[in-house]
């Protein structure tokens, strides 16, 4: 999909990260972050690019297309919303089980509120944990796999994996 974008876009940062590159975000007012995951360094992204309420959630290249642009509303240490610039959806968890695919949908549903955990930072980028708001339910790379379109799933918080940590990189 080729979308136009504000004069003032500029595509001017790549970071290399481990090998694997990844655009920076759009610099424009409130650009938002990229949220990716520390393992397979892929991005969140509504499947196919998607502006629809109900639009799942899956892991593509991180090319700060449509889409991939997030902010986090609310404040430290308090109910957050994982909201999408370009969609004007929330991060939404469907259920409360393991296995229970991610998607969009308006902000102010239950579960579209998140406890955000910081933890130590990996040169400039920012190491998150996302979990479902009074639950130990955590945002979820399935099994950790590498390939494009993989469905986000909420499952148990487990510290020990990286299928639970994201990396935000831009401004929220």
């Amino acid at each position: 999909m080729n979308i136009k974008r504000p004069a003032a876009y500029v595509a001017a940062l790549v970071l290399a990260v481990a090998g694997t590159f990844v655009a920076a975000t759009p610099a424009y007012a409130n650009q938002g972050v990229v949220i990716f995951n520390r393992g397979s360094r892929k991005c969140l992204t509504p499947l196919g690019g998607s502006s629809a309420q109900g639009a799942l959630i899956v892991q593509e290249p991180c090319v700060s297309s449509f889409g991939q642009h997030w902010i986090f509303n609310g404040s430290t240490g308090q109910r957050r919303q994982v909201y999408n610039l370009d969609t004007g959806l929330c991060l939404f968890a469907s259920n409360l089980s393991n296995g229970a695919p991610v998607y969009q949908e308006p902000c102010g549903f239950i579960d579209t509120d998140w406890a955000m955990t910081d933890l130590p930072k990996e040169g400039n980028l920012r190491v998150l944990r996302f979990t479902v708001w009074g639950t130990n339910m955590c945002l979820d790379l399935e099994n950790g796999w590498l390939d494009d379109g993989v469905v986000m799933q909420v499952w148990s918080c487990n510290t020990s994996t990286n299928n639970q940590k994201w990396y935000a990189m831009g401004v929220a």
